[in-house]
C-alpha cells in the first residue's frame, strides 16, 4: 500500500504543523513559542497538566493529613458547606443586581449587552457540594495512602483500565482523520479494520508491575532505571525493525512529530486544522465530522495523561531516588521524616537534610528531567505501533499528493 521506503520530511502536506498562536490556549500562554513548531503548544500543555497534578496531589495528601489529626471531620464538612453556601449566595445575590442595574440601563441604551442570568447550581449548589466533597476526598485519599505500596497498586489498576477503555479512542479518531482523505478508495477503508487501535497494553503491565513493586523491594533509583531502561528499549527495537523504510534515528524524530501532531489534531481539530486539513475540498467545504467532539476528545486525552502522570508520581516518589538521601541521614532525622510527614514528602524533607547540597542539586535535576520527560516518551512508546499501523495509509495519500502536484 506504501512505498518501500517512507518520506520522513515533516510537513509535506498542508494539514501538518499548524500555525502556532492559533487558538485560545496559545495566546494565554505565549511562551509555548519557544517550543518548535510541531510540538506547539501540546508539549507546553502537558507540561502544565504535569505540574497541576503534582500540586493537587500533595495538596490532596496534606488537606488530608490536617482532616485526621483534627478528628473533627463533621463538623468541618458542615461549617465548610455553610460558608460555601453563604459565599455563593452572596455571589448569586451580586449577579442578579448587576443584571437588573443594566436591565433598567436598557431603557434608555438598547443596545447595551445584558449578562445572562445566574444559575442556582453554578453558584448556591456546586459549592456547598464540592468543598466538603473535596475535603472528604482529601480524608479518604489519606487513609487509603498511608503505604506507597497501596496507592500503587490501585492507581495502576486505574491506569490499565483507563487505557483499556479509552486508549483506543484518539488512534480511532487519527484513522479516521485521514481515511476522510479524498483520494483514499473504498477498499483501503474496508482494509483499515485490520490498524491496531489498543495502545501496547502489556508494555503498560509490565511498567505498573516494576514501578508498583521494586520500589518497596529494593529502591525507588532501581525502578526509575528500569522504567527507563524498559520505555528506551521498546522504542529503540520497535524503530530498529522499520529501518527498511529510513534512519532509525530519524525515523524516531519522525514518529516523535507524528505522536505530537495526533495530539494536536486530537485536542485542537476544529480550532486549528478544520480549515487546512486534507479533507477539504477546492471550494473550502469540510466534509468529516470528527467521531468525539471536542470537549469529549480533551476529557479523553487528560484522562489518559493524568492517570498514567499520578500513578507513577506515586509508585516512583515524584521521580525522586529519595533512597540516596535516606543514606545519608541520622537514624533521628528517618525517624522524625516518617512521624511528622506523609511518605509522599519525604523525598523533599530528606533532600533539605542531605549533606553535601550537591549531591541533592543533581537528584532534583534528574527528578526535573524524568518529571517532564518520561510520560511523553512513554506515550510514544505506548502508541508507537498504532502510529506505524496508521503510516501506511497517510504515505499512500503523500504519494498521491505529490504525484498531482
Amino acid at each position: 500500500m506504501a512505498q518501500q521506503r517512507w518520506s520522513l520530511d515533516a510537513d509535506e502536506l498542508r494539514s501538518h504543523g499548524p500555525e502556532p498562536l492559533t487558538t485560545p490556549f496559545d495566546k494565554r500562554f505565549a511562551v509555548a513559542r519557544a517550543l518548535p513548531r510541531v510540538y506547539l503548544p501540546t508539549v507546553f500543555r502537558m507540561i502544565v497538566a504535569q505540574f497541576s497534578v503534582a500540586f493537587a496531589l500533595l495538596f490532596l495528601f496534606f488537606a488530608g493529613r490536617l482532616l485526621h489529626r483534627s478528628q473533627a471531620l463533621p463538623s468541618l464538612i458542615f461549617g465548610t458547606a455553610l460558608v460555601a453556601f453563604l459565599l455563593g449566595l452572596a455571589f448569586y445575590l451580586f449577579r442578579v443586581f448587576k443584571r437588573y442595574q443594566q436591565e433598567q440601563a436598557r431603557v434608555h441604551y438598547p443596545m447595551l449587552a445584558v449578562i445572562p442570568s445566574p444559575s442556582l447550581l453554578k453558584y448556591l449548589l456546586a459549592p456547598a457540594i464540592g468543598v466538603p466533597a473535596f475535603l472528604t476526598l482529601a480524608f479518604l485519599a489519606f487513609v487509603w495512602c498511608q503505604t506507597r505500596s497501596q496507592a500503587s497498586w490501585v492507581l495502576a489498576i486505574v491506569a490499565l483500565y483507563v487505557y483499556f477503555y479509552l486508549g483506543p479512542k484518539p488512534v480511532y479518531f487519527y484513522e479516521q482523520y485521514w481515511l476522510a482523505h479524498q483520494s483514499v478508495t473504498a477498499q483501503e477503508r474496508d482494509s483499515s479494520a485490520r490498524i491496531v487501535r489498543r495502545p501496547h497494553m502489556w508494555l503498560l503491565i509490565a511498567l505498573a508491575y516494576v514501578a508498583a513493586f521494586v520500589p518497596g523491594a529494593t529502591s525507588t533509583a532501581l525502578a526509575l532505571v528500569m522504567v527507563c531502561a524498559i520505555v528506551l528499549g521498546f522504542l529503540a527495537y520497535s524503530i530498529w525493525q522499520l529501518r527498511q523504510h529510513g534512519n532509525p534515528l530519524d525515523l524516531g524524530n519522525y514518529f516523535l512529530k507524528r505522536g505530537g501532531h495526533l495530539c494536536r489534531a486530537y485536542l485542537d481539530y476544529e480550532d486549528v486544522l478544520a480549515l487546512q486539513a486534507p479533507q477539504t475540498d477546492a471550494m473550502g467545504n469540510h466534509a468529516w465530522i470528527p467521531p468525539q467532539d471536542q470537549f469529549a476528545r480533551r476529557a479523553t486525552f487528560y484522562a489518559l495523561l493524568i492517570s498514567l502522570e499520578l500513578f507513577l508520581l506515586v509508585a516512583l516518589s515524584f521521580y525522586c531516588p529519595w533512597e540516596g538521601f535516606a543514606e545519608t541521614a541520622t537514624p533521628d532525622e528517618l525517624a522524625s521524616a516518617s512521624v511528622q510527614h506523609h511518605w509522599s514528602v519525604w523525598p523533599f524533607v530528606l533532600a533539605m537534610r542531605s549533606n553535601p547540597p550537591s549531591v541533592a542539586l543533581i537528584r532534583w535535576v534528574i527528578a526535573a528531567c524524568l518529571f517532564v520527560f518520561l510520560p511523553p516518551v512513554l506515550l510514544l512508546a505506548l502508541y508507537l505501533r498504532c502510529l506505524v499501523a496508521i503510516e501506511p495509509l497517510r504515505q499512500t495519500i503523500l504519494y498521491r499528493e505529490r504525484s498531482i502536484r
